[in-house]
């Protein structure tokens, strides 16, 4: 039994079925979409990199701690440096409790951006074999035609030239199978690597895809949502930090000294990194949106153009059976079809991948 796997709001959901975790046979593991997120978390060796960043950046954090109460304890203590005065003052403890959750930051935001990769090779997996599915249909509908066309070649009512561009479609949705049977072995490979899986070992992705356009947030919506994530949050920590340092170095300093004049300028200098930082990043999400918009509207007329494609290879079909057209004229019609079908499939699975980094706020995909 095959999981139906649809593409929803926010995500692609699995509908649920009998099926165990990790099912295994003798040579090979079936697995969900969600069970390869599974996995490759548990073995992944940038999330193991992420854990051991965070715990020394914890220890780093602590020992910045010591380190200011062991100069608020010294009670013969002369501020003679600003590195002292920071120390003292708790910036070099707070510039190391901001490298912990960046650190800790990062570790989650690789956890996503590895449940969206997983996802993303499972999906393009599932729609080759789609693709190898339809090209298969594609060359039995051709097959069909040769075979009719070589009877009537027997009876006389065609000539070999008209036989020869059916067989010459068999060989092109032959070629076209082969072609979609070897993507379709590359993708299976691209996503056991994503997973860090035995690549001794077969896996069986289990499920089929349905494809929903989603509700989709607008851009308002995602910049909304960006506040509460990763990317902007280290960055206005960042501009924190910066504002922390210029309070206790310029009261340090006095005023004319070269040494305030740099500090003012870092500080400065750090304002306006916040401001062009948050000003691409909401840029980067409204392109993206964009780019979902301009997606949907391809995909729909892409599937209109579909419906018409299929009509004219219909219609140039019944003209050559009487006498209207020339088989080439036949091949030709029928191989726009067969493009725009895969046209269609490529916009489709553009859309479900572009969409599920732009839930997920990786505008790497810009």
């Amino acid at each position: 039994m095959k999981k139906i796997i649809s593409f929803s709001a926010a995500a692609v959901l699995a509908v649920s079925c009998i099926i165990p975790a990790y099912a295994e046979g003798a040579d090979s593991t079936s697995m969900t979409v969600q069970e390869a997120v599974d996995y490759a978390l548990e073995h992944s060796l940038t999330i193991a990199k992420c854990k051991a960043d965070v715990y020394g950046k914890k220890y780093e954090m602590a020992q910045a701690k010591i380190n200011q109460n062991q100069l608020k304890d010294n009670g013969y203590l002369e501020v003679s440096s600003i590195e002292t005065g920071l120390a003292l003052k708790g910036y070099a403890y707070e510039a190391t409790k901001l490298s912990y959750e960046v650190a800790q930051r990062s570790m989650e935001d690789n956890k996503k951006t590895i449940e969206v990769q997983v996802k993303n090779d499972f999906y393009t997996y599932l729609d080759s074999v789609s693709s190898t599915e339809l090209a298969k249909q594609n060359l039995e509908s051709a097959q069909t035609r040769l075979a009719s066309a070589e009877m009537k070649l027997k009876s006389g009512a065609i000539s070999e030239l008209d036989c020869k561009n059916f067989e010459l479609s068999v060989k092109s949705a032959q070629n076209a199978l082969n072609s979609a049977q070897r993507d379709m072995e590359v993708k299976l490979i691209t996503l056991k690597n994503t997973m860090n899986y035995p690549a001794d070992k077969e896996l069986v992705p289990v499920g089929r895809l349905e494809f929903e356009y989603g509700e989709l947030m607008t851009a308002e919506e995602a910049i909304k949502k960006s506040r509460s994530e990763s990317t902007y949050l280290n960055i206005a920590d960042s501009l924190e930090l910066a504002k922390k340092r210029w309070q206790i170095s310029s009261g340090f300093y006095i005023g004319t000294q070269n040494e305030y004049k740099s500090e003012k300028a870092t500080y400065e200098s750090a304002v306006a990194d916040f401001t062009q930082n948050v000003n691409n990043l909401d840029l980067g999400i409204r392109q993206m949106y964009n780019g979902l918009l301009t997606l949907k509207e391809n995909v729909e007329c892409a599937e209109f153009s579909l419906e018409i494609q299929k009509s004219n290879a219909e219609a140039a079909y019944l003209k050559y059976e009487m006498g209207l057209v020339t088989a080439n004229d036949y091949r030709e019609t029928e191989q726009s079809y067969i493009k725009a079908q895969n046209e269609l499939q490529e916009l489709k699975l553009s859309y479900i991948t572009t969409k599920l980094k732009y839930d997920n706020m990786l505008l790497s995909a810009n």
